[in-house]
């Protein structure tokens, strides 16, 4: 309980609401939490699934972890791939707003120049992925 003092400058009106606030505050020490031995099985095979961990029938924990390179390196080539193909675009692009365009700008073939920018764009972010995914392997 909460101790009051006469010389705090509150009020007795405000004294006895205090005073009553404390009585009703619940005591946190006797609200039961939820043990290993209270969790239904269905939560336990749900919350199992969530954190790609299972148990063998020798009861040994199994985790299960999935390999994500695959996905890096996937989103980064077709990250690389747009990126290339933008820029070969904004490159025919500006090679023919020249005031003088060159011969080479005149006789290329805009798909073949797209076609390279974007293998260009797609080994770089392969490349990069790749790398990236090393890195996170080899690190402490």
């Amino acid at each position: 309980m909460l101790e009051t003092r006469p010389n705090s400058g509150m009020s007795a009106v405000g004294q006895a609401q205090l005073s009553n606030a404390a009585q009703s505050t619940p005591n946190l020490s006797k609200i039961r939490r939820n043990t290993p031995s209270q969790i239904t099985p269905d939560r336990q095979k749900y919350s199992e699934a969530m954190n790609g961990s299972s148990t063998s029938p020798s009861g040994k924990k199994i985790v299960k972890k999935t390999n994500r390179a695959p996905l890096l390196i996937g989103l980064c080539s077709v990250a690389g791939l747009l990126i290339g193909a933008t820029s070969s675009q904004a490159e025919m692009n500006q090679c023919l707003n020249d005031a003088q365009p060159s011969s080479q700008c005149l006789t290329q073939n805009p798909t073949t120049k797209r076609i390279e920018g974007m293998s260009m764009g797609l080994f770089a972010g392969a490349g990069a992925a790749v790398a990236a995914t090393w890195r996170m392997k080899t690190s402490p």
